[in-house]
Order: C-alpha cells, then structure tokens, then sequence
C-alpha cells in the first residue's frame, strides 16, 4: 500500500515503482506491457499521470480492470497500489473540489440510499450546504467528463471508508433501533408468549389441577403414561422418521460447476462479527486473506460491539487489506450476535453475503463455489450452508464427539433435508445469501439467540429454499465442559424462543409450509427441544415401568400400546442416531472415532442438563447471550487450509486451486 506520498511527479513516480509489481510479475500473464498506450487511460485513474504514477502502468491496470468488470480505480486501491485517503485527495486536487471537513448531515437524509448512491447532502461548519460525494460515487465519473464544473463550489469529497463512517456515526441511534427491531414483532422473540399461547398453557395447568382434585389416582397414573410414552413418544417417533429420511437421502449430489471468469463474479460480503476476540483476531485476518477470489471483489467487514475496545484495539493493530474494515456496531439492546450482524448488513455492497465466526477457518474457494452454484439454481433458492466440521477433535472426548455430532448435522441431517426440499435450519456460520432477499426480510432476529436455526424456517416460511454447499469450513470446538454447556444451553434457549416465534400462528404456518414442510419443521423443532427435555423424564418413566409395572405386554390396552411404542422408539431411535453418526464419521473421514459412540449416551444426558438450563434461562434473562470462549484449543487439524501455504488472490482470470479435502 502507498502511504504519505508526496503530491509531486519525480519523487511520486519513485515510489510507486518501488511498490508497484513489475510489468513481467504483474498477475495475468496474458498481458504484456504495452509500449504504446493503444487506448486513452480510463479517466478514474488517467489524471494520476500528474502524481508521479507512470502511464505504463497504468494501462496495465487499466486493462486488469476491464477484465474483472471493475472500475479501475476500485481495482489500484483493493490490489494496494493506492489508499483510498491519498486516492481521494488527489482526485479532489484534480477536479477542484474541497475535501469535506467538519459537517451536519441534513436530516432528510435516508441512509440505504446515500449508501447506495454515495452522495449525501449536508451542512457545513460556516453553514454552507453542500453535497458530499464518495470517491467511487457514480457522481464522480460524471465530474470526470467534464459535466457539473459550475457546481464544484458546492460539492466536497471524501474517500469511501470517511463516507461511510460519517453516515455510520450519524445515524447511530437509527441504525441501533433497526437492527434490534428489523423483524416483525410477530415473527420475533422479542413479542414473547402470545395471548393464545398463555391461554393454552393456563387451560393446560386448570386441566391438570381438576385431575389431581378430582381423580387424583388416575391422573398421577394415566398423566405420566400419556405425556411419556405417547405424547413425547410420537414427537420422537416423527423426529425418528425425519432423521431416516435424510439420512437415507445422502447429501445432495452436486455436479461439478463451472466457475465464472472474474468479470463475471458478483460483489461478495464477508460479515464477521467479534466479541472479546482480541486473542483470535490477527488468526481471522491471517485465515479471510487466503479466500480465492478477487480483492477488488471482496468486502470483509469486521464488526465489533461499540464497547468492545481491547477488540477493537487488536484490530486496529492490524494493517488490514484494503478489502478489509472494521465496522463497529452502534450500542444498544439486546447485546446479541443477530443484532450486530442487522447493523452492519446494510453497509455491505455486495450482492451476496456470507457470516463467518471469530474462529472459523473456510476452505479458500468457498466463496468461488457459492458464486457459481447460486448463478446454476432458481432464484428461490437464496441461501447456501457451507459444512462445518470440528478441527481441534484430539483436544478431549468432548470434542470428539462434538465432531461427531457436527459430522451427523452438518453432512448428513442438513444435507438430505435441502436435498429433500425441506426446511433447514441453519448453523450459525457460513450461511452464504443471497442480500436482497435477506434485507427485505428484515435479516435476523435480534432477540433470538439461536437466531440461525430461526432465519431457516422463516426463509422457508417466505417461500425461500436453502440449498446444501459441498464446501467445508472449520471450526473450533469448546474443549472444557463449562463453555460447552453455556453455549449449548444458548443453542436450546434459542430453539425454544424459535418454537414460540413460530408456534404464534400455526395455522398460518401450515399454509406456508405445506403439509410436508410444516410436519418437518415440528418434528425438528419440538423434538430437539422435548427430547432434550423429556429424555430423563421418558428413561425415568420406562425405569419405573419396568421395575414396578405389569410386565411387558400386560394390563390395559393403553399399557400395550406404551410398550409397543417404547420398543419402536427406543430401537429406532438408536438406529437413526447411529446411522447419521456413522454415515457422518465415513463422510467426514472420521471413522477412527467410532469408539466414542458408546459415550454418546453421556452426551445426551449432557444435552438434557443443558435443556433444563435453558429452560430455566428462558424464564429468568431470556435475551442473555453466553459468550463462546475462542482461542482456546490445544491444538487444531495441520490439514485445514488456514495452515495451508495461501493462495495467490492478484490474478483476475485464475482458477482457484482445488478444495484441500
């Protein structure tokens, strides 16, 4: 990156050649330097001849630019031949213009359009009002022809990350109250238990009040029997079906996609919200800058609370790609992950986006594989979930089977639900969007803590599909049991606050989903909520059946159809879990691990003390987001591409390298 150049030609031209790449190192080697400039230099970039850059290379620039589809100033500045502050000062030396300095945005402004059209109007500090234009404004090119010059005394420039961040500082107060309340309050859980909801549940408890004062023998008898082993049992047995479904369905066979010459590759976001990762943020910068596509086609954004400072700090220790900010997410309530993503999603330009976590570590080319397979599917189809597998498994037997749970969700149950057109919801990173479909929903719930699993069924709800992406992104596992807990009891609170959410309007719901869509999302949605929940009451209740009851088969028919149903349950059960295990384990190439399938029954029991935690959670601090400590594995996989030797990203028509899996 050119930094503190000087304004003047000899000493200029010196030091870009220092910095620049030679003609023969430049990254498409189908170009050659020309020794003629055959076509005038594109005017973005042809007035920094009076700087010192040499015209040389600036064709060459210029024909990269053309290329990629991008403009040619955009490319200097992503590929780090320019900064964007010394690109808008001399650019504002050009045409004439002021720079912006301390100013009153005019009220009237309305944010999504200054940012989409980089110009805002505003007031200055000797009360002039004036417009401010981006460095990358289409306005800009406009003055570069020549056009407006009896306007510049009322035009001020400011480079595109001022411009942004003027807007963000402005209009904090609104950008805070957006993001916590950009979903309707009736498909948020910020709405809480509806008036039909705490009628069913008043009706519940006045049911269970006159059996005990009526018949008290037959309801302590008969309510245990109904709410175990039929009521639960045909939650389970429909969560049993699910899971064979799409474990038999595999993973969704996706043939080999054509990847797209540059020029034709979107924009693509990359949002990554942080906090307290001060420890784990120069390994994120390290892992984002090996994605295999284009600089000048990026748009990474670090976002990070607004009292997060030590994070903050670590980031600004940094010298960050020119591809790469920091944007920090205005305060407010609650203080959740959806909330800070909601903030920043309408600063990002591109026309897709993905979420990333502190710790995670893609796969070089995902990027490159979900632009080409979002260019192949319909349009309804507006989101892709990447894999997620575990790369620290050697760290401890929670980890091991951590992996193997995320082996079973990740390449099996979520791959044969997309596969099966069903809803999917989704884990809480590398969900690629499409943007405009994502914004007009509102993005995700604020108050919803599992606010990933909640966006899946309400995209399915919108008549939105969700298809299965064959790349891989790595993540770190919690290795001790208390982090483990604390962010398992938040996945279950979340699930619960989902139910809620989504159980407002049943009816409605039904409409939406179909009869197969809405059968899925209850048997996914009550059975990890009941069976974590109901586990230990079920296990308890066949226990004391078996030691205190009749006998397998005998007493009542209602006691022969709780038998019959605890043996299908229980069989199943075990069969389906297995199998998406171990098919998830062959997938994964994690068969070595099938001695830890015994010690999944301790998960489980584990999974159950995390559902009682979350219950009691929801009733207690319901928008409390447990923190997952980062940076704290013993030692993660040589094998994913973070440790891999990088990929070179400066060449416009390269083929990414393939997966390292």
């Amino acid at each position: 990156m050119v930094e503190n150049l000087g304004a003047t030609g000899g000493e200029t031209q010196e030091r870009v050649r220092a910095i620049a790449p030679a003609p023969a190192a430049l990254p498409s080697a189908a170009l050659r330097v020309p020794t003629t400039l055959p076509s005038p230099l594109p005017a973005d970039i042809g007035f920094l001849v009076r700087f010192g850059f040499s015209p040389v290379t600036l064709q060459v620039f210029a024909a990269e630019a053309k290329a990629c589809g991008q403009p040619a100033a955009r490319l200097m500045v992503a590929r780090g031949l320019i900064d964007q502050a010394l690109y808008s000062r001399f650019l504002a030396s050009h045409l004439g213009i002021a720079d912006a300095g301390a100013l009153t945005i005019d009220p009237q402004v309305v944010l999504a359009d200054a940012l989409r059209q980089g110009w805002f109007r505003a007031q200055t500090g000797t009360g002039d009002r004036v417009l401010v234009l981006s460095s990358f404004s289409p306005v800009v090119r406009v003055l570069l022809e020549g056009s407006l010059a009896d306007q510049k005394q009322h035009l001020r420039l400011m480079d595109e990350h001022r411009f942004t961040e003027s807007l963000r500082e402005s209009f904090a107060s609104a950008i805070a109250l957006q993001a916590a309340t950009s979903v309707p309050l009736a498909e948020s859980a910020r709405a809480g238990l509806s008036r039909g909801q705490w009628l069913a549940v008043g009706l519940l408890l006045i049911v269970l009040i006159a059996g005990l004062a009526l018949r008290p023998a037959e309801t302590i008898l008969l309510g245990p029997m109904l709410l175990g082993p039929m009521l639960l049992g045909l939650v389970f047995l429909a969560s049993t079906g699910l899971q064979l479904l799409t474990s038999l369905a595999g993973a969704p066979r996706q043939a080999p996609v054509a990847e797209a010459e540059t020029a034709g590759l979107p924009v693509y976001s990359v949002l990554v919200p942080l906090y307290r990762e001060a420890g784990v943020v120069q390994g994120l910068v390290e892992a984002l800058s090996k994605l295999a596509y284009p600089p000048e086609k990026l748009d990474c954004l670090l976002v990070v609370e607004a009292h997060d400072a030590e994070t903050q700090a670590a980031i600004a220790r940094l010298r960050l790609p020119p591809y790469m900010r920091m944007f920090i997410a205005p305060a407010g309530t609650p203080h959740t992950k959806p909330r800070a993503l909601n903030a920043a999603l309408g600063f990002a330009r591109g026309e897709l986006v993905v979420i990333y976590d502190a710790e995670d570590r893609p796969e070089p080319d995902q990027l490159r594989k979900a632009a080409a397979l979002f260019r192949t599917l319909p349009q309804d189809v507006v989101c892709l979930q990447a894999r997620l597998a575990i790369d620290n498994v050697d760290d401890s037997w929670l980890t091991a089977l951590f992996a193997i749970d995320y082996a079973a969700l990740f390449d099996v149950t979520k791959a044969g639900a997309a596969r099966l057109g069903l809803p999917v919801p989704l884990g809480g990173t590398s969900n690629h969007f499409r943007i405009d479909v994502l914004r007009r929903l509102g993005g995700w719930d604020a108050w919803n803590v599992t606010e990933d699993a909640d966006l899946g069924l309400r995209l399915a709800r919108h008549g939105y599909r969700v298809a299965d992406l064959a790349s891989t992104t790595f993540e770190e596992a919690p290795n001790r049991l208390r982090p483990w807990l604390n962010q398992r009891s938040r996945w279950l609170k979340g699930w619960m606050q989902t139910v809620i959410s989504h159980a407002r309007q049943p009816v409605a719901a039904f409409r939406q989903l179909g009869v197969g869509g809405f059968a899925a999302a209850v048997a996914q949605s009550l059975s990890v909520i009941l069976g974590a929940l109901g586990a230990p009451v079920f296990l308890t209740l066949l226990a004391a059946r078996l030691a205190f009851g009749n006998g397998f088969g005998e007493g009542s028919a209602l006691h022969l159809a709780a038998d019959v149903l605890i043996v299908v349950l229980v069989a199943g059960g075990l069969a389906t879990v297995i199998l998406a295990a171990v098919l998830g384990m062959r997938r994964r190439g994690l068969l070595r691990l099938m001695y830890h399938l015994p010690l999944l029954l301790i998960y489980q029991f584990l999974v159950s003390v995390a559902a009682w935690k979350a219950l009691w959670e929801l009733l207690r601090k319901p928008y409390h987001w447990h923190k997952t400590e980062h940076g704290t594995a013993l030692r993660r996989a040589s094998g994913n591409p973070f440790s891999s030797a990088g990929v070179s990203r400066t060449d416009c028509r390269a083929k990414t390298p393939g997966s390292s899996r």
